[in-house]
């Protein structure tokens, strides 16, 4: 079975089940008319216990995602070769940098990819870079002209991501970041 076929089929749902409301209520009420609640059936409540949308973070706003890296120590906003917008992470436990990618002139970007190497004496082999790239999810490992590690994950941020997301997706960098250290035998200094 598909793992994205429950998803998809519950958010066909919910969709569906949000369209048929709307048009009960505008066959009950008339289109644009007032409901029993006394308040426009095609409105929000104005009770004021409805909640607000949430703040979302894209790759539009390098300052908000700076600012969403407050745990890690020296965070800043730079510009990459390309004029596009990069952060560095010089944080002692674990340093990385992020890229925004699909930029327009250096702004309104669409992703990020988190970026890290280590730096060995003797590099990595081949087949431990391949060997982890064939049985992860999350990271993709690659080697530079020096044979050393690195390891890179892309996120989409097209449209947005709530801050929980977006920690949640700082969450996976870390652990996949540290399994990564375990499988190049890295020794924290």
């Amino acid at each position: 079975m598909n793992i994205w076929a429950t998803p998809v089929r519950m958010a066909g749902l919910v969709l569906a089940g949000s369209l048929a409301v709307s048009v009960l209520s505008d066959l009950a009420y008339g289109e644009g008319q007032k409901g029993p609640a006394g308040g426009n059936s095609n409105s929000a409540p104005s009770s004021g216990t409805g909640s607000a949308a949430p703040d979302l973070i894209d790759a539009t706003d390098p300052q908000a995602i700076s600012d969403a890296l407050w745990a890690y120590d020296g965070v800043e906003v730079l510009k990459d070769d390309d004029g596009n917008p990069k952060i560095d992470v010089s944080d002692s436990s674990e340093p990385f940098a992020i890229f925004f990618h699909d930029c327009t002139d250096g702004a309104n970007c669409g992703y990020i990819e988190f970026d890290t190497s280590w730096d060995m004496k003797n590099g990595v082999a081949a087949s431990v870079i391949d060997k982890w790239n064939q049985t992860k999810l999350w990271g993709v490992a690659y080697r530079d002209v020096h044979n050393d590690p690195h390891l890179s994950m892309t996120v989409n941020l097209r449209h947005g991501v709530t801050a929980d997301n977006f920690d949640d997706t700082l969450e996976w960098w870390d652990t996949t970041t540290s399994q990564f250290e375990d499988t190049i035998g890295w020794k924290k200094k």
